[in-house]
């Protein structure tokens, strides 16, 4: 059985979750830690 590859992504922005949406149609393992959740993470 292979493991899947694992990444983490710093920040739910706008480019943090597309990063972490492709990773994970790529089939990675991905975790996003971040400070601020949406929509308090893209300025208004």
């Amino acid at each position: 059985m292979q493991l899947k590859p694992k990444v983490v992504v710093i920040g739910c922005g706008v480019s943090g979750l597309t990063c972490g949406i492709c990773l994970l149609e790529a089939d990675f393992d991905v975790i996003i830690i971040a400070r601020d959740l949406p929509p308090q993470t893209t300025p208004r």
